[in-house]
């Protein structure tokens, strides 16, 4: 495989899941090519370390550093499609790596428009996993957008071709971005449950300790890409402070937040250190927290996926509090946190005949009436941040609103409270039920790689 994108684990997803679905004879390689989120280096030791035997079997994953991250990222802002185009094809001609490789995998967190731009020079098999909105860093001119959503209700159409060549799967995680893509391009795109099975591999490699019980009872409080502003984060921390004293059964950890005190053996609140904020490992994550406190930042968090599929009981602000969270960044900032939600990355004003063509099929979830002519504009992002109602329509389809075993609270005494009348042993029956939730899921998820799987690869594969 050779993947491209800067998000790194979401670019592992798929290529974790075809793995799966592969015959466990066969050694994947995988290189990735501008991945720089969260920081893959560390992730690499764990999910496919290296080893001394060179047996036929296993997973290898490796970093491409010419070109760097950089060139990657920066592709789709050159000023001329046609110049942009012309460098990526010959970049492609002359990696040797990219040039043998079975398939491509390609979006995740990154610009849709490079996976684009990528079949534009090469028919070589392709996942593309949307995972951002379409019109994340596309070109402005309205030109190239026109040109560019065309070219993907091309690619999106199910390829039959008697040749692997020219193949492609298209699919996303989210619901949101399924309704949204319906709306702006009229392809209604398969909806995929991450599985985070490179998380599972890791803590296969990890060994037995990896699986201990926590023994510091630690509640992790984890907040990524500025889900809380930073007075809120100080106010938060100042609470939580004084309403945890020494009897409280667990000790509260903060992700993410500088300058706080770490830990000490007398503490029952304080941070992680820089270096464990930045990448905390699978296997400590299992290792250390008895549950974890997710302020989300977005209608998608890959954070979220791989807490569940290890199994560490989640909680949550209920919906209603989320919706103000977002209002609240919406309101006052630009660009992100919520960025899937904003009219700059969700407007996309190019028309297409199929507006109001009965949907493909049943999409589940209410889908039918969501992308009807009045409910559609929330797909849009037009004045949805003044709209508490689309908000929380939009919220009430993400995956951490959706999965079952997830606790909500309305307040933060009433998180402490919650967290006060839990037992470990609470916590171990709600991961456990976390675990099998995510196992029987997979037997839905595990057919739709081994068909994907067989069509880019161009190979059968037994049904499991």
């Amino acid at each position: 495989f050779a993947a491209f994108g800067v998000h790194f684990t979401t670019l592992m997803e798929p290529i974790a899941a075809m793995r799966r679905v592969l015959p466990r004879s066969l050694r994947v390689n995988a290189v990735f090519h501008g991945s720089s989120h969260p920081p893959p280096e560390m992730l690499i030791q764990e999910v496919c370390p290296d080893r001394e035997d060179e047996s036929p079997e296993g997973f290898r994953c490796y970093l491409s550093t010419t070109p760097g991250d950089r060139f990657w990222m920066d592709i789709t802002d050159r000023a001329s499609m046609s110049e942009a185009l012309s460098v990526l094809a010959g970049t492609v001609m002359i990696n040797t790596f990219i040039k043998n490789a079975d398939c491509l995998v390609c979006g995740g967190g990154h610009s849709p428009t490079l996976c684009l731009m990528l079949r534009m020079v090469t028919g070589m098999p392709l996942f593309f996993n949307l995972q951002a909105p379409i019109t994340f860093r596309m070109p402005s001119d309205q030109d190239t957008r026109a040109m560019l959503v065309a070219y993907f209700r091309e690619m999106a159409r199910p390829t039959l071709a008697a040749s692997p060549r020219g193949r492609a799967v298209v699919s996303t995680s989210l619901i949101f971005f399924q309704r949204q893509y319906w709306v702006q391009t009229g392809c209604l795109l398969p909806i995929v449950r991450n599985h985070n099975l490179y998380v599972l591999e890791a803590l296969r490699n990890a060994g037995p300790q990896a699986a201990a019980s926590p023994q510091e009872k630690e509640v992790l409080f984890w907040q990524n890409h500025v889900a809380l502003k930073a007075d809120f984060c100080l106010v938060l921390w100042r609470f939580v402070k004084q309403t945890v004293l020494d009897a409280f059964p667990y000790k509260m950890v903060f992700k993410n937040m500088a300058s706080m005190p770490t830990a000490r053996s007398w503490r029952k609140v304080y941070g992680l250190s820089d270096q464990e904020s930045m990448m905390l490992s699978y296997s400590a994550l299992s290792r250390r927290f008895a549950a974890a406190v997710l302020f989300p930042h977005d209608l998608g968090m890959i954070s979220f996926d791989d807490l569940y599929v290890i199994g560490i009981p989640i909680f949550m602000p209920a919906n209603e509090l989320i919706v103000t969270m977002a209002m609240a960044h919406m309101s006052s900032t630009k660009n992100y946190p919520w960025y899937m939600l904003r009219e700059e990355h969700a407007d996309l004003p190019t028309m297409h005949a199929d507006v109001g063509t009965p949907l493909p099929w049943e999409p589940g979830w209410g889908g039918r009436d969501a992308v009807n002519s009045t409910g559609r504009v929330t797909y849009l992002g037009r004045g949805v941040q003044h709209e508490p109602d689309r908000l929380l329509s939009a919220v009430s389809v993400s995956n951490f609103a959706l999965f079952p075993h997830v606790r909500r609270f309305w307040s933060l005494a009433g998180l402490l409270r919650d967290l006060a009348l839990l037992s470990s042993e609470d916590f171990a029956v709600t991961g456990a039920a976390m675990r099998q939730s995510s196992e029987e899921a997979w037997e839905v998820t595990s057919e739709f790689y081994r068909r994907a799987t067989s069509h880019l690869l161009g190979v059968e594969l037994a049904t499991a």
